[in-house]
């Protein structure tokens, strides 16, 4: 593989980076940090569980933070540019359980960077942002797929985990199972399809600012974008530990102040009289 690009975030305590790869086999792989994981969308109405189809290009445009985006998880069309979520998707702006809750795999970040794969839509506690994917491709480095099924080289779309704490957005014209066998032979542990054919897409933003565009060319509308945006983070650790640090200082300045005037009020009888 060749990368072909690279962002690194400077305020980010930990300086991973933001990475695109791309394969001879044609696989694409945008691997950060699981905290820049951001589920878009867009209400119909305040606390509505229908959406807008909006095209990449128009979510890359509404977030410009936003440094690569993904097409999310299946949904049902509803006409006149509408459509609702088949999967769980909870984040910030959304809270979605979905129709399915028995299927796939969801994938929870907390707050501290780790993350939790479990089964069905299953949100954990402490989970910053949890997204079902349906079907399950790889558990724990093992291609679950069934080689049999969905055999025509078509369009497919992932969200995949390499070592804990780094996802990758993944894209790659291929049969499911060996879109999943070219996974586990870059790293992946884990991973779960989003939506393939004409909705299989992602989005990168290069350094100068233009969109780098991978997958399907039919540029279709879906009602959900997973974005990879590092001002999604909470307050770094660095700031927490200069908060905390602080802190400590006054404490200790404080309790030192103390002590002096103690001593100078019993030497002076302040506090009775001297034995």
């Amino acid at each position: 593989c060749g990368v072909i690009t690279r962002w690194r975030d400077p305020g980010y305590a930990r300086a991973m980076s933001f990475v695109i790869q791309r394969f001879e086999s044609g696989l694409v792989l945008m691997r950060f940090p699981a905290l820049w994981l951001h589920p878009y969308v867009r209400p119909t109405a305040p606390g509505s569980r229908t959406y807008e189809r909006v095209r990449g290009a128009e979510a890359m445009a509404a977030v410009p933070d936003a440094l690569a985006a993904l097409d999310g998880s299946m949904y049902d069309d509803l006409g006149g540019g509408r459509a609702d979520l088949n999967y769980l998707v909870s984040g910030t702006g959304i809270n979605d359980p979905g129709d399915f809750d028995a299927r796939g795999l969801t994938l929870n970040v907390l707050a501290s960077g780790q993350t939790s794969w479990v089964r069905g839509g299953t949100i954990i506690a402490g989970a910053r942002t949890s997204v079902q994917f349906y079907p399950s491709l790889i558990e724990r480095g093992v291609n679950v797929q069934n080689p049999a099924r969905d055999t025509d080289s078509n369009w497919r779309a992932a969200i995949v985990e390499f070592s804990p704490g780094e996802l990758a957005l993944a894209v790659q014209r291929a049969p499911m199972h060996a879109f999943t066998n070219n996974l586990i032979a870059a790293g992946a542990q884990w991973a779960g399809y989003t939506d393939g054919g004409g909705s299989a897409r992602a989005l990168a933003r290069l350094a100068d600012g233009s969109l780098q565009r991978f997958g399907s060319t039919e540029d279709r509308a879906v009602p959900m974008w997973l974005m990879v945006r590092p001002s999604a983070l909470p307050p770094t650790s660095s700031s927490t530990t200069t908060t905390l640090l602080l802190l400590m200082i006054a404490i200790v300045v404080a309790f030192g102040a103390w002590t002096n005037y103690w001593r100078y009020s019993r030497a002076f009888g302040m506090f009775g009289a001297r034995a």
